[in-house]
């Protein structure tokens, strides 16, 4: 046995080094938003037609620069100028929209010819009163361009489609040193490739940080349970071995860590521990008992090993049940989590017992006054329960009914970037133009002209757009919106002496038979060509509405939009056109509702699964529903407290309780597997019950709060995503250690079949 464990040793030991290598040199962070787009969807589908008919509506950057003496500032509005210029000179650059640059109003002088005049003079001074009536009289440019307190202008950078890593960081390098180089009182800048980027630097601060967090956690654990250099020294090699392992198959399956999977180190120190905990206690009590150290490994294998087993089934099935989402990062962490896993199982029954066996007998096993303590406490909390089975009873019952009545207040809600925190640059930047511009959250709307012969120039069709931009604008508050209609609007300004309130359509079809002849004469549609295939497809049956809003989250998104669904069902003819919410923004919306749902579905999946289990071990529908009712009782007082402490169900909060209860089950299975093993011994059902209370309780304990304060470990990070899993997951799994401890024996002493 001893030969046999040291060539384990040696195995492992070589290829856990190559696996290292290959993990620290091949795994890479994946920073691609798209990959949280649900796959085979509709409407994915759609935006992907969408975008190869208009092209990304999520590549650009908008820049925001403020005095804050104010925009008409000869001085500041020459950096503007510097600023714009540079920016546009950049290699990966297709256009640059400024109010120092190519902001341009248009004007038909006596003969038709129409002249371009810039809306700012930035150059002329003393043009600077004019050009602020001019200004701040015209909505379009209010809250898009400059802000309504008239300190801040906005730049909007339109970059080549689906830029690549390298010149993205190219690019933020470039505007970096602009930024350095080009002074003002403040400068913001939203846009994907940013944040993409920032997310990166987080992430590899996050991993470093949760890893470190995580060791730390459990040598303070480890020590304070078993007070001994051997049971902190073992369990942490045991799982670091586990995730080395476990990242070693994303490698090898070509996959990279992203904003979830990231998560993966903190689940396997976690979660892999608690297979080592059991064991280690077992072999200790063995020794104790005067075995060698070959007989406790036997014995603590027999005894543990097929409990241990089920509690990796159990945990597994739960991150596994996440891969019902059809989002692949979801997936992908169910996956690989549940993976994590088995691999910690397996190398707490390999590589553990053949450290073990190459080891010193650790002298926590001479030393008994820390397992008396453990003793006495476990006999006070088991003889309360007996003697007041009860009042548990009505507590519990009280707690779950405030709980599910809490819980109704949830809402499924998200908001763009609210994976960072407040205090994230990114985020406040974000937040910056939610205040001072219009917001920065992209919304795309199509119309779909369903006569062959229409085309978007068709007075009717116009009229439809012109109706539902003024809803739009009305309900939506959007800014900065662009449509063909906006080109006619801008002609029929133009023609009235650049009068604002001729930014209309003409109001008879006579009068814009007339604007339309002249802009024909004039070769207008063709000079604006390029403009137009932004906004209206090849073959002429697509039309685009694009604009900016504030992002006002995702359950508000919901109900604008069903209104908006029926104000067009009532002012629309769907022989004219039919319309389509699209976009970015959109899709995240929907995405988050459907897989929200999709994972409550998937949490009970796993309640079956693991029912399946129990009485597949138990025979018995009773034992079922005994195992069951602990478990799923903090499930419901962690979403009681989530409609108490509005906590929106999102992505991130909707996959804790898959998780949460899988990996809280495990207690259960470990003390019924105990329990059953003391009943075939003959014993009485109360001694039993004690025995398996007094032996079982410290590793269930113990487990638990390794568990819960390595999810607690999570409030560390950046993420709010991270956050929220490891505050609601570390507050279910507490919660659940008490029902295992208090409830679940009342239940046993009330309910269980066989108490001769």
């Amino acid at each position: 046995m001893l030969k046999t464990s040291r060539i384990i040793l040696l195995i492992l030991t070589l290829t856990t080094a190559l696996f290292t290598y290959l993990v620290i040199t091949g795994v890479k962070v994946d920073y691609r938003y798209e990959n949280f787009f649900p796959k085979g969807d509709a409407e994915l589908e759609y935006f992907q037609k969408f975008t190869k008919q208009f092209g990304s509506d999520n590549d650009f950057l908008i820049i925001g620069v403020e005095n804050k003496s104010g925009i008409f500032n000869h001085d500041f509005l020459q950096k503007v100028s510097a600023l714009s210029d540079s920016i546009a000179s950049l290699p990966s650059i297709t256009e640059v929209i400024s109010p120092t640059r190519n902001l341009n109003y248009y004007k038909a002088g006596d003969f038709g010819d129409i002249s371009e005049l810039p809306y700012l003079h930035y150059n002329e001074p003393e043009m600077y009163s004019k050009d602020s009536l001019r200004i701040f009289n015209n909505p379009q440019l209010v809250g898009t361009f400059f802000s309504t307190d008239r300190k801040a202008v906005s730049i909007y950078v339109k970059t080549k489609d689906k830029l690549a890593k390298k010149p993205s960081d190219r690019l933020l390098n470039d505007l970096d040193r602009l930024q350095n180089k080009i002074t003002f009182d403040e400068f913001h800048a939203v846009s994907r490739i940013r944040a993409q980027f920032h997310f990166i630097e987080v992430l590899a601060n996050e991993l470093s940080l949760f890893i470190s967090a995580s060791i730390l956690m459990l040598i303070v654990v480890l020590w304070f349970s078993f007070r001994s250099g051997i049971g902190v020294i073992i369990p942490l090699v045991t799982v670091l071995v586990s995730l080395v392992w476990t990242l070693a198959v994303m490698y090898f399956t070509g996959k990279d860590l992203n904003v979830l999977t990231s998560l993966l180190p903190t689940m396997v120190f976690i979660v892999g521990m608690s297979d080592v905990v059991h064991i280690l206690t077992n072999y200790i009590e063995e020794l104790r008992a005067g075995k060698t150290k070959e007989e406790a490994i036997r014995t603590t294998v027999k005894e543990v090993g097929f409990a241990t087993f089920l509690t990796c089934v159990s945990t597994a099935i739960g991150f596994f049940t996440l891969m019902t989402a059809n989002i692949e990062p979801i997936q992908d962490f169910g996956l690989y989590s549940g993976i994590g896993v088995i691999i910690a199982y397996v190398m707490s029954f390999l590589l553990l017992p053949s450290v073990l066996l190459n080891v010193k007998t650790p002298k926590i096993v001479l030393r008994e006054g820390n397992d008396a303590l453990w003793q006495k406490a476990l006999r006070t909390a088991l003889l309360w329960t007996i003697k007041y089975p009860k009042r548990i009873l009505l507590m519990a019952g009280i707690i779950t009914t405030l709980s599910i009545v809490a819980m109704l207040n949830i809402k499924i809600d998200n908001f763009l970037l609210e994976d960072f925190s407040a205090s994230d640059p990114v985020k406040q930047d974000f937040d910056y133009f939610e205040n001072k511009f219009g917001g920065a959250r992209p919304f795309e709307v199509v119309l779909e002209l369903k006569d062959s012969n229409a085309t978007a120039f068709d007075y009717e069709v116009l009229c439809a757009i012109d109706s539902i931009e003024k809803y739009l604008a009305k309900h939506y508050h959007l800014s900065n919106v662009t449509s063909p209609l906006t080109f006619i609007k801008e002609a029929n300004k133009a023609q009235h002496s650049a009068s604002q309130k001729f930014y209309t359509i003409p109001d008879s079809k006579e009068k814009y038979l007339s604007l339309k002849e002249k802009l024909d004469v004039f070769g207008a549609f063709d000079k604006t060509a390029d403009i137009l295939k932004n906004y209206i497809s090849k073959d002429g049956h697509s039309v685009r509405i694009s604009g900016k809003m504030l992002d006002l989250g995702g359950h508000q998104m919901k109900i604008l939009n069903t209104a908006f669904y029926g104000y067009l069902a009532q002012n629309i003819d769907p022989q004219l056109l039919t319309v389509h919410l699209t976009g970015t923004g959109h899709l995240l919306d929907l995405n988050n509702e459907s897989l929200s749902k999709n994972m409550i579905n998937g949490l009970w999946l796993s309640v079956g699964f693991i029912a399946l289990i129990v009485g597949w071990q138990f025979r018995s529908i009773r034992m079922v529903i005994i195992c069951i009712i602990p478990n799923v009782i903090p499930g419901f007082v962690v979403a009681g407290f989530m409609g108490i402490a509005d906590i929106n169900l999102r992505v991130s909060t909707s996959i804790i309780f898959s998780i949460a209860f899988g990996i809280a089950v495990d207690d259960t299975i470990h003390i019924m597997s105990r329990l059953k093993q003391e009943r075939n011994k003959g014993k009485s059902f109360l001694y039993a019950l004690k025995r398996t209370y007094l032996s079982t309780g410290k590793a269930v304990v113990v487990t638990s709060i390794i568990l819960s304060c390595g999810f607690l470990t999570l409030l560390l990070s950046d993420f709010t995503s991270s956050f929220y899993v490891g505050l609601l997951v570390g507050l279910t799994l507490l919660i659940a250690v008490i029902c295992e401890m208090l409830l679940l024996p009342v239940l046993l002493i009330y309910f269980f079949k066989d108490k001769k």
